[in-house]
C-alpha cells in the first residue's frame, strides 16, 4: 500500500474537498465565539457576586462596631469608672 495512491471515493472521510474547509472553519470559529460569549456572562456574573459579597462585608463590619460601640462600650466604661474609683479610695 505504501506508495499507492488510493482510488477516490465521494464519501471518503479523509478525502477534504476544498469548498468544505471554509464551512468548518466557520464552524469552529462560531463555536469558540460562543465559548467565549458563555466565559465572559460567567465572569460578569462572578463581578456582580463579589461586589454583593463585599456589600455584606462592610455590613457585617459595621454591625460588629455598632454592637461593640453601644453594647460593650458602656460596660467597658462602668469598669473603668469602678476602677479608677477603687484606686482613688
Amino acid at each position: 500500500m505504501k506508495g499507492e495512491e488510493r482510488p477516490f471515493v465521494e464519501d471518503d472521510p479523509f478525502v477534504v474537498r476544498e469548498e468544505s474547509v471554509p464551512r468548518a472553519v466557520a464552524a469552529q470559529l462560531y463555536e469558540i465565539e460562543a465559548q467565549a460569549e458563555s466565559i465572559k456572562r460567567g465572569l460578569e456574573s462572578q463581578e456582580r457576586l463579589l461586589k454583593i459579597q463585599k456589600n455584606y462585608d462592610i455590613a457585617f463590619q459595621l454591625f460588629v462596631f455598632l454592637v461593640l460601640v453601644f453594647v460593650v462600650g458602656p460596660e467597658i466604661r462602668d469598669l473603668l469608672y469602678a476602677w479608677i474609683a477603687s484606686r482613688g479610695s
